[in-house]
Protein backbone atom coordinates (compact mmCIF):
# COMPACT_ATOMS: atom_id res chain seq x y z
CA UNK A 1 0.00 0.00 0.00
CA UNK A 2 1.29 3.46 -0.90
CA UNK A 3 1.98 5.81 2.01
CA UNK A 4 1.46 8.91 -0.13
CA UNK A 5 -1.10 11.33 1.26
CA UNK A 6 -2.18 14.71 0.00
CA UNK A 7 -1.07 16.47 3.20
CA UNK A 8 1.50 15.21 5.71
CA UNK A 9 -0.10 17.26 8.52
CA UNK A 10 -3.29 16.42 10.40
CA UNK A 11 -6.67 18.15 10.48
CA UNK A 12 -6.43 20.35 7.43
CA UNK A 13 -9.28 22.89 7.41
CA UNK A 14 -11.31 22.46 4.22
CA UNK A 15 -14.39 24.28 2.96
CA UNK A 16 -16.75 22.32 0.71
CA UNK A 17 -17.80 24.87 -1.91
CA UNK A 18 -19.83 22.77 -4.35
CA UNK A 19 -20.93 19.22 -4.99
CA UNK A 20 -22.83 17.56 -7.79
CA UNK A 21 -23.78 14.07 -8.98
CA UNK A 22 -21.75 12.30 -11.61
CA UNK A 23 -20.87 8.84 -12.84
CA UNK A 24 -17.60 6.97 -12.98
CA UNK A 25 -16.82 4.09 -15.31
CA UNK A 26 -15.00 1.32 -13.51
CA UNK A 27 -13.83 -2.11 -14.56
CA UNK A 28 -17.18 -3.88 -14.44
CA UNK A 29 -19.82 -1.17 -14.04
CA UNK A 30 -20.67 2.51 -14.02
CA UNK A 31 -20.93 3.87 -10.48
CA UNK A 32 -22.92 6.90 -9.34
CA UNK A 33 -20.55 9.27 -7.58
CA UNK A 34 -20.32 12.72 -6.02
CA UNK A 35 -17.86 15.27 -7.34
CA UNK A 36 -17.07 17.91 -4.72
CA UNK A 37 -14.95 21.04 -4.84
CA UNK A 38 -12.84 21.67 -1.74
CA UNK A 39 -11.04 24.88 -0.79
CA UNK A 40 -8.20 25.42 1.68
CA UNK A 41 -7.83 29.07 2.63
CA UNK A 42 -5.48 30.54 3.67
CA UNK A 43 -2.92 28.30 1.99
CA UNK A 44 0.53 29.17 3.29
CA UNK A 45 4.09 27.93 2.80
CA UNK A 46 3.77 25.44 5.66
CA UNK A 47 0.78 23.75 4.03
CA UNK A 48 2.50 23.79 0.63
CA UNK A 49 5.44 21.99 2.23
CA UNK A 50 2.97 19.49 3.74
CA UNK A 51 1.86 18.55 0.20
CA UNK A 52 5.45 18.08 -0.96
CA UNK A 53 6.22 15.96 2.13
CA UNK A 54 2.98 13.98 1.93
CA UNK A 55 3.34 12.97 -1.70
CA UNK A 56 7.14 12.55 -1.46
CA UNK A 57 7.57 12.95 -5.21
CA UNK A 58 9.14 16.39 -5.65
CA UNK A 59 5.78 17.98 -6.39
CA UNK A 60 7.37 21.42 -6.06
CA UNK A 61 4.25 23.15 -4.75
CA UNK A 62 6.12 25.18 -2.16
CA UNK A 63 8.85 26.27 -4.58
CA UNK A 64 6.32 27.22 -7.26
CA UNK A 65 4.26 29.51 -5.04
CA UNK A 66 6.56 30.93 -2.37
CA UNK A 67 9.94 32.64 -2.26
CA UNK A 68 12.78 30.28 -1.37
CA UNK A 69 14.33 32.70 1.11
CA UNK A 70 11.08 33.41 2.99
CA UNK A 71 7.46 32.34 3.39
CA UNK A 72 6.20 35.24 1.27
CA UNK A 73 4.10 34.41 -1.81
CA UNK A 74 5.74 35.03 -5.17
CA UNK A 75 4.45 38.12 -6.96
CA UNK A 76 2.50 38.17 -10.23
CA UNK A 77 0.74 34.84 -9.71
CA UNK A 78 -3.04 34.90 -10.08
CA UNK A 79 -3.60 31.19 -10.61
CA UNK A 80 -1.32 28.17 -10.95
CA UNK A 81 -2.46 24.64 -11.86
CA UNK A 82 -0.80 21.50 -10.49
CA UNK A 83 -0.80 18.00 -11.96
CA UNK A 84 -0.14 16.03 -8.78
CA UNK A 85 0.52 12.30 -8.82
CA UNK A 86 -1.78 11.67 -5.88
CA UNK A 87 -3.23 8.19 -5.30
CA UNK A 88 -6.82 7.82 -4.13
CA UNK A 89 -7.25 9.11 -0.60
CA UNK A 90 -9.28 8.29 2.49
CA UNK A 91 -10.46 11.57 3.99
CA UNK A 92 -11.20 11.27 7.72
CA UNK A 93 -13.32 14.24 8.79
CA UNK A 94 -13.52 16.00 12.15
CA UNK A 95 -15.89 18.73 13.33
CA UNK A 96 -13.05 20.84 14.77
CA UNK A 97 -9.25 20.73 15.10
CA UNK A 98 -9.59 19.88 18.82
CA UNK A 99 -11.98 16.95 18.33
CA UNK A 100 -10.59 13.44 18.84
CA UNK A 101 -13.62 11.63 17.45
CA UNK A 102 -14.01 11.71 13.68
CA UNK A 103 -17.46 11.89 12.09
CA UNK A 104 -17.01 9.95 8.85
CA UNK A 105 -14.38 8.78 6.37
CA UNK A 106 -14.80 9.43 2.66
CA UNK A 107 -13.26 6.34 1.10
CA UNK A 108 -11.33 6.05 -2.18
CA UNK A 109 -11.49 9.77 -3.05
CA UNK A 110 -10.01 10.63 -6.44
CA UNK A 111 -8.19 13.99 -6.17
CA UNK A 112 -7.95 16.19 -9.27
CA UNK A 113 -8.08 19.70 -10.76
CA UNK A 114 -5.67 21.10 -8.17
CA UNK A 115 -4.82 24.80 -8.41
CA UNK A 116 -3.78 27.73 -6.26
CA UNK A 117 -5.29 31.18 -6.77
CA UNK A 118 -5.32 34.60 -5.17
CA UNK A 119 -8.36 36.53 -4.02
CA UNK A 120 -8.54 40.32 -4.10
CA UNK A 121 -10.08 40.78 -0.66
CA UNK A 122 -7.78 38.26 1.09
CA UNK A 123 -4.03 37.88 1.56
CA UNK A 124 -2.15 34.91 0.20
CA UNK A 125 -3.46 31.93 -1.74
CA UNK A 126 -6.39 29.57 -1.68
CA UNK A 127 -5.84 25.96 -2.76
CA UNK A 128 -8.74 24.37 -4.63
CA UNK A 129 -9.17 20.76 -5.70
CA UNK A 130 -11.91 18.33 -6.63
CA UNK A 131 -12.64 15.06 -4.88
CA UNK A 132 -14.71 12.33 -6.57
CA UNK A 133 -16.06 9.48 -4.44
CA UNK A 134 -18.87 6.97 -4.35
CA UNK A 135 -21.22 5.29 -4.65
CA UNK A 136 -22.52 7.05 -1.56
CA UNK A 137 -25.12 6.02 1.01
CA UNK A 138 -27.60 8.04 3.05
CA UNK A 139 -25.16 8.91 5.86
CA UNK A 140 -22.53 10.15 3.44
CA UNK A 141 -24.95 12.24 1.37
CA UNK A 142 -26.44 13.89 4.44
CA UNK A 143 -22.97 14.61 5.82
CA UNK A 144 -21.81 16.17 2.54
CA UNK A 145 -24.94 18.33 2.39
CA UNK A 146 -24.34 19.54 5.96
CA UNK A 147 -20.67 20.28 5.16
CA UNK A 148 -21.55 22.40 2.10
CA UNK A 149 -20.54 26.03 2.61
CA UNK A 150 -18.81 25.36 5.94
CA UNK A 151 -15.42 24.16 7.18
CA UNK A 152 -14.43 20.72 8.44
CA UNK A 153 -11.02 19.35 9.37
CA UNK A 154 -9.53 16.44 7.48
CA UNK A 155 -6.82 13.81 7.87
CA UNK A 156 -5.57 12.28 4.63
CA UNK A 157 -4.29 8.74 4.08
CA UNK A 158 -3.67 6.69 0.95
CA UNK A 159 -6.54 4.30 0.19
CA UNK A 160 -6.05 0.57 -0.08
CA UNK A 161 -5.31 -0.38 -3.71
CA UNK A 162 -8.30 -1.88 -5.49
CA UNK A 163 -8.72 -3.37 -8.97
CA UNK A 164 -12.18 -1.80 -9.00
CA UNK A 165 -10.67 1.62 -9.75
CA UNK A 166 -8.30 0.74 -12.57
CA UNK A 167 -9.02 2.30 -15.98
CA UNK A 168 -11.66 4.57 -14.49
CA UNK A 169 -13.10 7.68 -16.09
CA UNK A 170 -15.33 10.31 -14.52
CA UNK A 171 -18.35 11.63 -16.38
CA UNK A 172 -20.09 14.72 -15.04
CA UNK A 173 -23.85 15.11 -15.24
CA UNK A 174 -25.14 17.75 -17.66
CA UNK A 175 -25.34 21.05 -15.78
CA UNK A 176 -24.97 24.26 -17.76
CA UNK A 177 -24.83 26.37 -14.62
CA UNK A 178 -21.93 24.43 -13.11
CA UNK A 179 -21.94 22.14 -10.08
CA UNK A 180 -24.16 23.14 -7.19
CA UNK A 181 -25.62 21.68 -4.06
CA UNK A 182 -29.24 20.50 -3.87
CA UNK A 183 -31.56 22.92 -2.09
CA UNK A 184 -32.66 20.30 0.41
CA UNK A 185 -30.88 17.45 2.12
CA UNK A 186 -31.62 14.10 0.45
CA UNK A 187 -34.30 12.05 2.17
CA UNK A 188 -34.40 8.28 2.32
CA UNK A 189 -37.81 7.36 3.71
CA UNK A 190 -37.71 4.14 1.71
CA UNK A 191 -34.58 2.99 3.63
CA UNK A 192 -35.48 3.42 7.32
CA UNK A 193 -33.40 0.45 8.43
CA UNK A 194 -30.31 1.00 6.28
CA UNK A 195 -27.06 -0.40 7.63
CA UNK A 196 -24.50 1.95 9.12
CA UNK A 197 -22.35 3.66 6.51
CA UNK A 198 -18.94 2.16 5.70
CA UNK A 199 -17.53 5.66 6.15
CA UNK A 200 -19.03 5.93 9.65
CA UNK A 201 -17.67 2.49 10.55
CA UNK A 202 -14.23 3.51 9.32
CA UNK A 203 -14.36 6.72 11.39
CA UNK A 204 -15.28 4.79 14.55
CA UNK A 205 -12.50 2.27 13.95
CA UNK A 206 -9.95 5.04 13.43
CA UNK A 207 -11.12 6.87 16.57
CA UNK A 208 -10.83 3.66 18.62
CA UNK A 209 -7.30 3.09 17.30
CA UNK A 210 -6.22 6.61 18.29
CA UNK A 211 -7.65 6.16 21.78
CA UNK A 212 -5.83 2.85 22.27
CA UNK A 213 -2.58 4.40 21.07
CA UNK A 214 -3.05 7.33 23.45
CA UNK A 215 -3.72 4.98 26.37
CA UNK A 216 -0.60 2.95 25.55
CA UNK A 217 1.42 6.13 25.30
CA UNK A 218 0.08 7.66 28.52
CA UNK A 219 -1.13 4.73 30.69
CA UNK A 220 -0.94 6.63 33.99
CA UNK A 221 -2.87 9.58 32.65
CA UNK A 222 -5.56 7.25 31.30
CA UNK A 223 -5.84 5.50 34.69
CA UNK A 224 -6.22 8.83 36.51
CA UNK A 225 -8.94 9.91 34.07
CA UNK A 226 -10.80 6.65 34.70
CA UNK A 227 -10.62 7.17 38.48
CA UNK A 228 -11.96 10.72 38.14
CA UNK A 229 -14.90 9.49 36.07
CA UNK A 230 -15.73 6.86 38.72
CA UNK A 231 -15.51 9.45 41.52
CA UNK A 232 -17.95 11.77 39.71
CA UNK A 233 -20.47 8.92 39.43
Amino acid sequence: MSDQRLFSVSKVGLFLDTYAPGSERRREETAKVIKATFRLQPFDAKLATAIDDGLSDNSGVRAALFKLSSVEPKPHIERLNFNLSCPRQNMEIFASPDTDESRIVLLQVKVGSVYARVQKDMDGYALVFTGTFGPVDRDTLEFVHAWHGTQRFVNFAASEPSLEFSDEEVEEEDDTDGPRAPEHAPMFDDQPDADESEGVKAAKASTDTRRREKQNRYPRRAAKSAKKRKAKR
